[in-house]
């Protein structure tokens, strides 16, 4: 009998402990589930925040290209380096954005006779084989004249003339080596204005900069 008992006893605790377990199972599962729930809040909090981020930048995006339509100025972008990656990311913006007119500094790697501008469906392009390359693409429905490439070693420039509202404007396509800027060989600026656009690799309060290096 006393061991019948205390065979009882110790059932008893094994039950005992096992209700215990399987309490704890079950508040550990309670608490799992509320974290699966907050993270799912916190990622459709995330989507919503990156959803509205996005609207705000298109909203950004078209007020800025209204703004220049209204002025009658043309979009132009600017961009840096070639190979293959670059352009894709080129390929890309160009069917987001639609500039009207692109500028690529330091378009090419390799001798000068493998140097050809890719095509840019519906663009002009226009190449100055100087240095590392600069090449100009200029949307076929924008009226414009290309002028003249520079000479000068290390200050490289492409010069365009593009319609801009009812007048004309002149947008000068620049390349600089790293210190070597020279403003006093870029084409001054005239009655019909001025755009200088590019990588100046050097900052200058004769373009406009409150500071020069």
């Amino acid at each position: 009998m006393t061991r019948c008992a205390s065979l009882e006893t110790r059932l008893d605790t094994i039950e005992a402990r096992m209700s215990s377990m399987v309490a704890i199972q079950a508040k550990t599962e309670a608490t799992l589930a509320t974290l699966v729930e907050t993270q799912q809040a916190c990622i459709s909090s995330v989507n919503s925040l990156t959803e509205r981020l996005e609207t705000f930048v298109a909203r950004f995006e078209n007020a800025s290209l209204q703004d220049a339509s209204c002025r009658g100025l043309p979009w132009a972008a600017s961009l840096s380096k070639s190979g293959s990656r670059s352009r894709i990311q080129r390929n890309a913006y160009v069917y987001r954005h639609h500039p009207q007119v692109v500028f690529i500094q330091e378009a090419f790697v390799g001798p000068h006779e493998f140097r050809r501008p890719p095509t840019l469906s519906g663009y002009n392009s226009y190449l100055h084989l100087v240095r590392n390359g600069l090449v100009a693409y200029i949307h076929s429905s924008l009226q414009h004249k290309f002028q003249r490439n520079s000479t000068d070693a290390e200050t490289t420039f492409q010069l365009f003339e593009v319609a801009a509202g009812n007048g004309k404007l002149r947008i000068c396509h620049v390349y600089s080596a790293p210190g070597k800027l020279q403003v006093n060989v870029l084409p001054p600026p005239t009655d019909q204005g001025m755009i200088h656009i590019g990588d100046f690799n050097a900052r200058h309060t004769e373009l406009g900069d409150g500071h020069a290096e």
